[in-house]
């Protein structure tokens, strides 16, 4: 459970950081921001994870065997810009932000949480939880898609009129945000193997 309880944290740090006021539109490119969006079933208004028998998810269903973490950037044909976030954890968790906007702030938020070899307990308990701080956020945050469904949960966010420094900012911190993950990541493996030295 503490798994999931730290991702609820990253939600809740996504929430925080979406620049959305309560009057965003649900008019944007929500078809663009991801290609699994574009398989994904409609909205659910953040009520719940939907039942989509269509795949969903960024990451193999238990993720790929490597660490990385990738960011990428560039520009919609209606002159839109997206910046996105990519990484896998080996055996642990793959996870995608991406945001799209335009020069009036208006886009989409895109944040995708995949958790790999799970039991049937821990998938009922993610969803639970995520659907908790959906519900939670909805009355201020514009979700225009949401899904949780055994190792995947994801939400759209539609907003408008979004500081372009905000959203800058934030897109300039996936760099960042990776340098972290990475640095992580090789510390795990050094004490993996400290470990596998007392053993």
């Amino acid at each position: 459970m503490k798994k999931f309880l730290l991702a609820m944290g990253s939600i809740a740090l996504a929430f925080a950081l979406t620049a959305c006021d309560d009057s965003a539109s649900s008019n944007s490119d929500a078809s663009s921001t991801s290609n699994n969006q574009n398989n994904a079933a409609s909205s659910n208004n953040g009520t719940g994870a939907n039942t989509s028998n269509a795949k969903k998810g960024s990451f193999p269903e238990n993720g790929d065997p490597n660490f990385y973490c990738i960011v990428t950037h560039g520009e919609e044909p209606d002159g839109k810009i997206w910046s996105e976030k990519k990484f896998n954890i080996p055996n642990r968790q793959g996870h995608v932000e991406r945001l799209t906007f335009d020069a009036d702030g208006n886009g989409t938020q895109y944040y995708e949480d995949s958790y790999y070899n799970l039991n049937n307990r821990n998938k009922v308990a993610m969803c639970m939880e995520f659907n908790e701080a959906v519900k939670e956020k909805s009355n201020k945050k514009n979700f225009i898609e949401t899904y949780c469904e055994g190792q995947v949960s994801y939400f759209i966010i539609a907003f408008e009129n979004a500081p372009l420094d905000e959203l800058i900012s934030r897109t300039n911190s996936f760099a960042e945000d990776c340098k972290w993950e990475e640095k992580n990541w090789e510390d795990s493996q050094n004490r993996q193997k400290e470990d596998d030295l007392y053993d």
